[in-house]
């Protein structure tokens, strides 16, 4: 697991959404908070962090250790979480399935939230079940704690610790606790998640927390109960495809699922993840919990796949002698599926050597005195981190922070891009004018389009790089 979340960690250049972070961790402690309440919808914890991890290196690696180290410190969590329910072989199998699983490798490659939300979560899974163990105030401060660093990542993981605390308060309740205790353990267990969703509100998403905000974009949901229960059905089965990708998986999770809830009505594992992906459900439904079920349900694979474990080992005592060669045989079967080795090639693979790096460096070998090089609102965070040498006369295309900053915003900007007129300005002042643009942003027009929409005639316009990463073009 390691190997695959170290390996070449630092080839392959920013996507837009580490781009954006790194802009967001410079500057003061306090430049750092406006700017994240701004421009992102996440807790300020991460840039934060990544303001510290700059301070030792601008590269790359720097930029993505700390999800890399998360997502090998979790292969170790799902290994524990999975002992609380099986044998130590089979929760070796879930701890290796993590240590393989194509979205886990990629997500702990970049800096994004997800793989240290998954990290926080299987740490506040843990809690849980030592609670349960051995419920004592220790214990459930060690609960509040996890909780409430937890939802300092990322806000989808307070659904994830809603069910939790739900859950535990079945414990409690089946356990027949004192009244007194339980509501000590669980009045302090609900604080922390209280105290994080309001600091995570007012650090973060008082600007951006709208209904429907994700939702609308994916158009996961439209106006009719009834198609928007299947559709909502339907992405939450992609938690087998998130998890690992293969259909036999969602089979696994319902038969391991199946198995915990018929030995205990009161399972902690099976009672979470069901009540879990019924909150999300429901807000999805409601179209106020943003891109449906799909990202909570990466959280929930740190129990996902120990579950699934305790489906397979059911699987295995239906074969005659349980003989262990055919466990063995079913992991090669799924581990070498085209699906599982392509995810993998392509989470390690050599990077696409027409990046923001190569851009900029033919535009700084053919750079003439008087020419200006205009800067398109998707490229605008890359160019800030690979364009900090870049000594020549530049500009940013209008309305660029508002396109990074609010979904509400693309669709105008989109229909009438203020940056196309910035352009012909600059066409008429007779200089070259250099055109970096990346298209990752909704909307954001590519250069033939541009071109074909204003008349401009090839021999004045010329393509001299286009990949998925990166597009340069010159306005003679």
């Amino acid at each position: 697991g390691a190997l695959l979340r170290l390996f070449n960690l630092g080839a392959d250049q920013l996507h837009f959404d580490e781009a954006l972070s790194v802009f967001i961790a410079q500057g003061s402690f306090s430049e750092v908070l406006w700017k994240n309440i701004v421009h992102n919808s996440s807790p300020p914890f991460m840039v934060l962090a990544l303001r510290q991890m700059l301070q030792l290196g601008q590269s790359e690696i720097m930029v993505r250790l700390l999800p890399a180290v998360a997502g090998i410190a979790t292969i170790a969590l799902v290994y524990r979480i999975a002992r609380y329910l099986s044998t130590p072989n089979m929760a070796a199998v879930a701890a290796l399935f993590y240590a393989i699983s194509p979205a886990h490798v990629s997500l702990s490659r970049q800096f994004r939230i997800y793989e240290i939300g998954c990290f926080f979560a299987a740490v506040a899974i843990v809690a849980c079940f030592e609670f349960c163990r051995q419920p004592t105030i220790w214990r459930a401060m060690g609960v509040s704690l996890a909780i409430l660093c937890g939802t300092q990542v990322q806000y989808g993981l307070a659904l994830l610790f809603a069910a939790m605390i739900v859950v535990l308060a079945v414990f409690m309740w089946s356990a027949r606790f004192p009244v007194r205790q339980s509501l000590l353990y669980g009045g302090m267990i609900a604080a922390s998640l209280a105290a994080g969703v309001v600091i995570v509100y007012f650090t973060a998403l008082q600007g951006q927390f709208y209904a429907g905000r994700g939702s609308s974009y994916l158009k996961l949901l439209g106006d009719s109960l009834i198609p928007n229960v299947g559709r909502t059905a339907l992405r939450t089965l992609e938690l087998g495809e998130l998890g690992f990708p293969s259909g036999i998986f969602v089979f696994l999770l319902g038969l391991g699922l199946a198995v915990r809830l018929q030995k205990s009505k009161t399972d902690f594992a099976g009672l979470l993840l069901v009540c879990s992906l019924g909150m999300v459900a429901v807000l999805g439904l409601m179209k106020f919990y943003p891109y449906g079920p799909v990202r909570q349900c990466l959280f929930l694979t740190v129990l996902m796949y120990p579950v699934v474990v305790i489906g397979l080992e059911r699987v295995v005592s239906w074969i005659p002698g349980r003989m262990s060669w055919w466990l063995v045989l079913w992991f090669f079967a799924v581990a070498a599926q085209p699906g599982v080795v392509g995810s993998l090639r392509e989470a390690v693979a050599r990077p696409e050597p027409s990046n923001f790096a190569a851009a900029l460096r033919q535009i700084n070998r053919e750079f003439r005195e008087g020419d200006i090089l205009l800067v398109g609102p998707g490229a605008y965070p890359h160019f800030l981190y690979y364009g900090k040498d870049f000594h020549h006369p530049w500009v940013r295309s209008e309305k660029s922070e508002a396109w990074m900053s609010d979904e509400r915003a693309w669709g105008n900007l989109a229909q009438n891009p203020p940056y196309l007129e910035q352009i012909e300005t600059l066409k008429r002042s007779h200089q070259r004018v250099w055109l970096l643009f990346s298209f990752r942003l909704p909307g954001e027009l590519e250069l033939h389009e541009i071109a074909a929409q204003r008349g401009w005639k090839a021999p004045q316009f010329r393509t001299l790089m286009s990949s998925p990463k990166v597009h340069v073009s010159l306005y003679q």
